[in-house]
């Protein structure tokens, strides 16, 4: 059965809005403790990738206030950019060498992402039902910039995946600034997303800007 992240969200978050009527009504103890097993399941899927249920890639519920927190406390006149990453031909790890290397790859490529990263750089899992797809944020003082560093961690998947996975991994990325003060993050996601999507049609391994 092909696991579906909103269904599931859904039936649990039914389930606790059902508990939650009745616990209003009565001191029972196991109701109680049967939400708090409900929200703790909500935290794991959402943490969870979708296609794979790798535990490692964590879902990012960005907290804008917490991001402006962070340029004010690191680079004040850096702009931040979004960046979404598709790994190229994913379905083909676990069709062709099962789920446990489609998590192989999905570890090694977020490791990778993380390590050619700063502190204040952030690395996570978007809500997607695709699965393979990872997210960037990222600060840098000009587009120029941060196309170079999107460009050498493009580069560093290539060359270092067959160590860190035991196959060669390449991705597509797509890349966008976004302006924390004027935009939702949703709608730069967006436009990365939308630029990446269009560039593997052009070229995989390769890295877009919008």
């Amino acid at each position: 059965m092909t696991y579906n992240p909103v269904e599931n969200y859904q039936a649990i978050a039914s389930r606790l809005e059902f508990l939650r009527r009745k616990a209003k009504d009565a001191e029972d103890r196991s109701l109680l403790e049967q939400i708090a097993s409900g929200v703790e399941r909500l935290a794991e899927d959402a943490a969870a990738n979708p296609v794979t249920k790798y535990r490692g890639i964590p879902r990012r519920d960005y907290d804008v206030k917490a991001i402006k927190e962070t340029r004010r406390n690191y680079n004040k006149d850096f702009d931040f950019f979004v960046v979404m990453i598709d790994i190229d031909k994913f379905g083909d790890f676990n069709k062709k060498y099962g789920q446990h290397v489609g998590d192989q790859v999905l570890k090694a490529t977020t490791e990778i992402l993380e390590e050619g990263t700063r502190e204040y750089d952030i690395v996570g899992k978007g809500y997607h039902l695709h699965g393979e797809e990872l997210q960037v944020i990222l600060q840098a003082p000009s587009k120029e910039v941060a196309a170079l560093i999107v460009e050498r961690l493009r580069k560093d998947l290539e060359k270092k995946s067959v160590e860190k996975a035991g196959y060669k991994v390449t991705a597509t990325f797509g890349f966008t600034k976004w302006d924390v003060e004027k935009e939702d993050f949703e709608a730069a996601q967006r436009r990365a997303d939308a630029r990446m999507q269009e560039g593997k049609k052009e070229q995989r391994n390769r890295s877009y800007y919008v």
